[in-house]
């Protein structure tokens, strides 16, 4: 069985921590709604920027690029001539929501892939959400939501579980686990 781990790391997972209870004052993008490889988000004293890089791993049975994310708190961003637009939020982090994936795929019962990945990041202010989301699996864009139960709007784990995707005689199963820090 091939077991990958392509969660946010624990270090990555303490920078968001450090963001409860400060100011979220923008979140820099490429385009309104999304960023392709990175967006960045200016809370408190603090600039941080999530980095959507493709590399090419195992996927399910083929090498694929797939994009994988990190969290990096730097005065400048790694991609080059990068224009930003600025969208203001100004509202105090109250609690993240980090939205990680239990995918698993087997064939005639046996698993053959058990793997886990970070789906997105929810940052709520207690009248509102904003989130930053991967919802598709091999692309470097990074989408960017406002709004109420953002959870629910997230791409759904159907579209991983679809058996219409998946050759005969494999079984996907996913199951999604919201990581909540208060």
């Amino acid at each position: 069985m091939k077991v990958s781990d392509f969660r946010m790391k624990s270090e990555e997972r303490e920078i968001l921590r450090s963001l409860l209870g400060k100011v979220f004052l923008s979140v820099l993008s490429d385009e309104t709604g999304s960023s392709a490889e990175v967006a960045g988000m200016s809370v408190g004293d603090n600039t941080v920027y999530l980095y959507s890089f493709t590399e090419p791993i195992d996927y399910y049975g083929s090498v694929e690029d797939v994009a994988l994310w990190t969290l990096e708190r730097v005065k400048y961003p790694v991609v080059d001539k990068k224009r930003f637009i600025t969208q203001p939020v100004e509202a105090e982090v109250k609690k993240i929501l980090v939205v990680h994936e239990h995918q698993q795929v087997f064939e005639n019962g046996e698993q053959l892939y058990d793997v886990r990945l970070t789906r997105g990041i929810i940052f709520d202010f207690g009248d509102y959400q904003l989130s930053l989301e991967k919802a598709v699996w091999f692309s470097e864009e990074i989408y960017i939501n406002r709004g109420y139960d953002l959870i629910d709007k997230f791409q759904p784990v159907s579209a991983f579980t679809d058996s219409d995707g998946w050759r005969d005689g494999l079984e996907a199963r996913c199951e999604r686990e919201i990581e909540i820090m208060e």
